[in-house]
């Protein structure tokens, strides 16, 4: 199935336009400029690709939620002051983000010690998130100041023991991060991390009511269970 969708940059009706599209899954054709307001959410829980051309997303907590068990492709999307993140992934088979644009994301509180942003979270909270999941070729920058976490990408728990699972985060460039530009923790999969360039922000984050900068730096991996490069 294939559905286009124009945006119309009010939330009461760009938000409801977008969910029904991605319920009934397929191909998704978005065009125009689409306002999702402070909170807007939509969720993917089937199979879809979507697809843009010339498209700003403005503002969402976070504008995409992907939790599925099935293949996710998202290509050529922009967005524009969001919060939380841009998209977020807590259970997919298969996924492809790239081309898509990144420009400012809005900490918002987590329960840390300070409000975080992330541009792409890809979080195996419920799980599990299997199979080839490529992050390329996005340009992604998200901003913050000393008492706020941000972050270009972060990964977390991703793979399961017995199930083949494979990363590639490539020819991204992440730019005006605070804490960490690529942040992948605790995954059990083949992961391949290469050829992103990271511009990190002018300044820090800083631990609350402190001097002290926190754990800042361009690529973190830990706890995985085999990294190889990419070239």
């Amino acid at each position: 199935m294939s559905e286009s969708i124009s945006g119309t940059g009010k939330p009461e009706v760009d938000v409801p336009a977008v969910q029904g599209a991605m319920d009934e899954g397929g191909e998704v054709f978005l065009e125009g400029q689409f306002n999702f307001g402070p909170t807007g959410n939509v969720l993917v829980s089937r199979a879809v690709r979507i697809s843009a051309e010339d498209v700003t997303i403005e503002g969402g907590q976070p504008p995409f939620t992907v939790e599925t068990s099935d293949p996710v492709t998202i290509k050529n999307l922009r967005f524009s002051n969001v919060s939380k993140a841009a998209i977020e992934i807590h259970a997919v088979r298969d996924l492809l983000i790239a081309g898509c644009t990144i420009k400012q994301v809005i900490p918002v509180p987590t329960g840390q010690a300070a409000d975080v942003a992330s541009g792409i979270v890809v979080a195996a909270t419920p799980g599990p998130i299997l199979g080839t999941l490529e992050i390329v070729d996005n340009d992604i920058t998200v901003g913050g100041t000393n008492v706020k976490y941000t972050i270009g990408i972060f990964v977390v728990g991703v793979g399961v023991q017995g199930k083949e699972t494979t990363l590639i985060i490539s020819r991204n460039r992440i730019s005006s991060i605070t804490r960490h530009g690529i942040d992948v923790r605790n995954i059990v999969a083949k992961a391949a991390i290469g050829r992103n360039v990271i511009v990190m922000g002018e300044i820090g984050a800083q631990l609350p009511n402190t001097s002290g900068d926190q754990f800042v730096d361009g690529i973190r991996c830990w706890g995985y269970r085999q990294l190889f490069d990419r070239r």
